[in-house]
């Protein structure tokens, strides 16, 4: 790891604390190009059942397999992000107290996108399927070399109130981001990839959790949910709460003017 960057952790929790649309930080050059060339040349010796396949209208992507076990580099790398020293640098940094990381690596590992994949804006689960604690937390590194922007895959972090693309970021090769998990970080790579001879996008990422939760989020369980489900969920979080305030005869009368129109 870049003892550099570990030195600066308090001058990057400004940084990551102040930054919109929702706090994130994206790093180049953390970990040493020799080590993800060893785990981007792993990906490579994955057979197609090592990998979980999600394909569907909102999303075409592989993950590995929480049981895979990794070769040597990508042992190497998740055994850094583990480490007492990286959880230490991380609290620092996103000011989030007791993390906890997740050596199962749930909905974590090896990340690839083939062409044509991609994945809709949308939210995080909020919960670990297993140990139920608080997901508040995601750490990714990029491993494309020569990737452009015209080949598509960038992370883009929405602004929820506007519904709206704030930033984008190209996953280019020894480039890491990580960004707090709430129910204000919706996030995504829409733009299906396109890179030159069918090269996928690859990536590595790992969670990292909480027993509770300080920020005051929204504690309802759910899994992940799509850009166009939140925008539903909040006007149905509305409705009900207009319920609650309103006279009956008010809600049979707008109910009644709706049916006309």
């Amino acid at each position: 790891m870049n003892k550099n960057v570990l030195a600066a952790a308090d001058d990057l929790a400004g940084t990551f604390q102040n930054n919109r649309p929702f706090p994130f930080l994206v790093v180049d050059n953390f970990f040493a190009d020799g080590l993800l060339e060893e785990v981007r040349s792993e990906f490579d010796m994955l057979e197609y059942g090592d990998w979980r396949v999600h394909d569907g209208k909102n999303e075409f992507k592989f993950l590995s397999t929480p049981e895979k076990q990794f070769g040597p580099a990508t042992q190497i790398y998740f055994s850094l992000l583990h480490s007492s020293r990286f959880i230490r640098f991380l609290q620092t940094v996103t000011g989030i107290p007791g993390l906890i990381c997740d050596p199962l690596l749930k909905s974590g590992g090896m990340h690839k996108i083939p062409t044509d994949g991609r994945f809709a804006m949308h939210l995080d689960f909020n919960k670990h399927p297993e140990t139920r604690l608080d997901n508040r937390l995601v750490f990714i590194t990029y491993l494309n070399k020569d990737w452009h922007s015209s080949y598509g895959g960038q992370l883009e972090l929405w602004d929820g109130n506007e519904q709206s693309e704030t930033v984008k970021i190209d996953p280019i090769f020894g480039r890491s981001v990580f960004f707090a998990q709430s129910s204000k970080s919706i996030h995504g790579h829409p733009e299906p990839v396109s890179a030159p001879d069918n090269q996928p996008r690859c990536s590595v990422a790992a969670y990292f959790y909480t027993n509770g939760r300080e920020d005051g989020a929204d504690t309802e369980e759910h899994s992940t949910i799509i850009k166009r489900d939140i925008v539903l969920r909040g006007k149905m979080r509305l409705w009900n709460n207009i319920k609650y305030c309103t006279p009956p005869i008010l809600i049979d009368l707008y109910r009644r003017i709706s049916d006309k129109h």
